[in-house]
C-alpha cells in the first residue's frame, strides 16, 4: 500500500486535481500497478470515493455514508 501511495503523490504532483480525480488516480494506481489481492480491493473502494465525490469540494458526513 505504501507503493501505492507513493506512486499516487508522484503521479498527483505531476498532474494536481481536486478529491475526486485523487481518489480516481489512486484506485487506478492500486488496481493496476499493485499486485496480489487487496491492490485490487482497495483500487474499487477509492473507485467508489471518486464517485460519490465528483464535483464536492469537501468531504462530509454523508458522502462516507
Amino acid at each position: 500500500m505504501n507503493k501505492g501511495f507513493t506512486m499516487c503523490r508522484e503521479e498527483l504532483d505531476n498532474n494536481p486535481g481536486d478529491l475526486a480525480h485523487s481518489a480516481k488516480t489512486l484506485s487506478k494506481i492500486l488496481m493496476m500497478k499493485i499486485g496480489g489481492s487487496m491492490g485490487p480491493l482497495y483500487g474499487k473502494l477509492f473507485r467508489g470515493f471518486a464517485k460519490e465525490l465528483d464535483g464536492k469540494a469537501d468531504i462530509e458526513i454523508n458522502d462516507m455514508a
